[in-house]
């Protein structure tokens, strides 16, 4: 029993430290572009998938960062493969509020995924270092930018 249980918390966290990790096989157009348009547009698809909730506005998105992500030569495979867990999850809590909004689960399910491809977009195609040194430059305090 034990070992299903390790072989599981080793597979997760495999999970886990992968959904953080970039990786560049072959660098395209996105790697070239400024870390702060890249954070700040991330910080764009984030802020707009968040303040709505009507089905029309979240699938625009959704196909919309989907195409730009395609576009600029990211795995749309490696990008699904990270995300799928959490929007499942997050579809799976608001399940129960099927009985009184149809849609809501859908719209809730759809903004996480959006925001998770928004974050995974940022990660696969900029390096830790320049995340850093973008929000330095937006004025993040210290505190948030420097490590440990």
């Amino acid at each position: 029993m034990h070992i299903l249980l390790e072989r599981t918390l080793k597979n997760a966290s495999g999970y886990f430290q992968n959904f953080l990790i970039h990786e560049y096989k072959e660098k395209g157009i996105i790697h070239r572009v400024d870390g702060k348009v890249k954070l700040f547009s991330s910080l764009l698809f984030v802020l707009l998938a968040v303040s709505t909730f009507e089905l029309k506005k979240l699938l625009f998105l959704l196909f919309s960062i989907l195409i730009v992500s395609v576009v600029l030569g990211l795995s749309l495979k490696s990008i699904i493969k990270r995300v799928w867990l959490f929007t499942t999850f997050s579809f799976i809590v608001v399940l129960p509020f099927l009985f009184s909004d149809i849609s809501y689960p859908f719209a809730f399910a759809i903004r996480v995924l959006i925001s998770l491809i928004s974050i995974q977009m940022l990660v696969m195609s900029t390096s830790f270092y320049e995340i850093c040194s973008a929000l330095k430059a937006l004025k993040v305090p210290d505190a948030f930018v420097k490590p440990l």
